[in-house]
Parts: structure tokens; sequence; C-alpha cells
């Protein structure tokens, strides 16, 4: 593993991610995973029981990535919105593929997950790298596009975007805010009134004519994550054509992807998180070694 690995620092705190490279790997595909807690809590650290799960047949290169905190947690005077965080996620995804290389890593194959929080990020990735850009969020009348807040020396804003969407070829958001008006709303409350859509996964999948990206969605039936919720994102998806599955992990509460030296949370994670890790593989393997 390669610890703390700096790709921005928009704000006052230093964003990092850590990268689990299986002995000898090259040319591999990657897993970036997108910690949750709300929007404003936890960092990397939270995800590397399932970045160790996921890394350990030797298929995949992992990557635990960290983001701004919603609103001023950081410390920062000017409180950051989904969109800022969203923007994290793109810019460490772009680093992640200039620094290919280093970790064995094949840039142009890539799936993202997360949970809770990192459930949405995950699924923004997926969803919404077509709308990449530099024309602002919401400054220009129907205008909603994301600058990473990583961006590599001498690539145009076209280069990453084209870059990032043809990567992104699988995700797995788990127990994920895709559509709760409300919450999302709430998040972007220095932004104008309606503009929550352009952030919510729901209002933003692409139809498989113009990009495939298959999901896998994990929700636990304890979880306080509605059902009805992630069967609304399930159908949407498979309404623009996208292939989805939709599991749930019997008697799993929230977080059962987290791993903490707590020893109540490793225990939820052995119980439920292996088994979780396990499924996304299988999921993975079908899309990034389909002849396997």
């Amino acid at each position: 593993m390669t610890h703390d690995i700096e790709y921005a620092q928009p704000g006052k705190k230093a964003l990092k991610y850590d990268a689990f490279s299986p002995e000898g790997a090259e040319d591999l595909p990657g897993i970036v995973i997108i910690h949750g807690g709300g929007w404003s809590a936890n960092n990397e650290d939270v995800m590397r029981g399932l970045a160790r799960e996921l890394v350990r047949d030797g298929s995949y290169v992992v990557f635990s990535i960290d983001y701004r905190w919603i609103g001023d947690r950081d410390g920062d005077l000017e409180a950051n919105t989904l969109v800022d965080l969203i923007e994290d996620v793109f810019g460490a995804i772009a680093h992640i593929q200039e620094h290919a290389t280093d970790y064995g890593l094949d840039p142009t194959r890539l799936a993202v997950t997360g949970d809770s929080a990192g459930g949405h990020l995950s699924a923004s990735a997926a969803n919404m790298a077509g709308m990449i850009g530099d024309a602002g969020y919401g400054e220009t009348g129907g205008v909603f596009e994301f600058l990473p807040s990583y961006f590599p020396e001498g690539k145009s804003v076209d280069e990453v975007r084209t870059e990032i969407v043809s990567a992104i070829q699988a995700a797995a958001p788990s127990y994920g805010i895709f559509g709760a008006e409300p919450i999302l709303e709430n998040m972007m409350q220095n932004h104008p009134s309606g503009v929550w859509e352009h952030v919510a996964p729901i209002k933003t999948i692409p139809d498989v004519g113009e990009r495939a990206v298959p999901q896998l969605l994990l929700r636990g039936t304890k979880d306080w994550i509605k059902d009805e919720n992630v069967q609304a994102y399930a159908d949407v998806l498979e309404a623009a054509g996208q292939r989805v599955e939709y599991v749930q992990p019997e008697g799993a509460n929230h977080a059962f992807l987290d791993w903490k030296p707590d020893p109540k949370v490793q225990t939820t994670f052995r119980k439920f998180g292996v088994a979780g890790a396990e499924t996304m593989i299988t999921f993975f393997d079908s899309v990034f070694y389909p002849d396997s």
C-alpha cells in the first residue's frame, strides 16, 4: 500500500488517497473507493478494510480517496457544496490516471464504488463524467459543469473529460442517496433553487446508447436508506438501458462496509463487508474479465 498520496489542496485540507497495488501489478483495471460519512466526516482510512478485500485476489489496483467535507467543516471560509466534492472525486481520478504506471494500473479501465455519501459520489462519478468542463456550475443558464480539483498539466478540459468518461466502465454505489430532494437540496444551499437535480444521480443517468456503465447496488435489509428509493434508482437505470443488479444482504444495517479500530465495526465488516466485497468482485469481473 502507498499511503497519503496528496492530489490537491483546493481548501484548507490537503486531499489524499491510498493506493493498494498487488505484487507485480501491471496494466490492471482499477477500483476507486469513495468513503461515506454524511459528506462531512471520515477519510480514506475508513475504507481500508474494503480496499484490502478488493485487492486480495490480485486482479485490481484499488484506490481509497478523500475529498472536502460539506459546508465549513474543513475550516474553509467559503462553504463547500456537493459540486466541490464531485470535483474532488474527478480530481482524484485524474491524478490516479496521470500516475497510473506508478501503481501498475491501466488508466483506461476503472470502476468506482463507495458507501452512503460515497454511494452518492460514486454514482455521480459514473453518471456525470460527461459533465466535466470549465463553464461553471449554474453560472450560465442551463450549464452545469464540474472542473476537477486536480488538473493534469498540459491537458485540455476536453482531453480530461474524454479520458475519465471512457475509463469509468462500472460502478457499485452502496446504500447511497440517489434522488432524495430534501437532502441534496440542503447540501446545495449556496446555489440557486432547483439546481440540486444536477447533483442527483437519478437525474443524470446516461442512456446506454451514449455510454454503458453497469451498476451494482448494495443495501442491507436493515438499512435506514429505504428500499423503495434504491429500487427507484435501479428502475431508472434499467429504463435508460443500463445493466443494473440490486443486492440486499439480509440483516445488514447501514455502513457495513466501514472499517475502524472499534471491535463492533470490525465484527460487522467481517460478517457483511467481506461478503459485500466478494459480490463487488464478481460484478466487476463480469465487466473487466468477461471471459474468465
